[in-house]
C-alpha cells in the first residue's frame, strides 16, 4: 500500500510523544477523540454503565483524599 511504516516505529513514535505530553494535553487529546466530554467524564454512549459507575465511584474516593 501507500504508506510503509512499521508497527515498531509507530509504537516508538507514540511512546516518545507521550513522554512530553502534559496532563492538559492528555485531556485535550481524549476530548478531541470524543472519549471524554468537556467536563473530563467518559462519553456515556461509548462506555458501559458498569464502567461509568466504577469511574464515578473511584473519582469520588480520590477527591476525598
Amino acid at each position: 500500500m501507500g504508506v510503509d511504516i512499521s508497527v515498531e516505529k509507530l509504537i516508538k513514535k507514540v511512546d516518545e510523544s507521550e513522554k512530553t505530553r502534559t496532563p492538559e494535553d492528555r485531556l485535550r487529546l481524549l476530548q478531541e477523540a470524543r472519549i471524554l466530554d468537556s467536563k473530563g467524564n467518559f462519553v456515556r454512549e461509548l462506555f458501559s454503565q458498569e464502567t461509568l459507575r466504577k469511574t464515578l465511584t473511584s473519582s469520588k474516593h480520590s477527591s476525598n483524599a
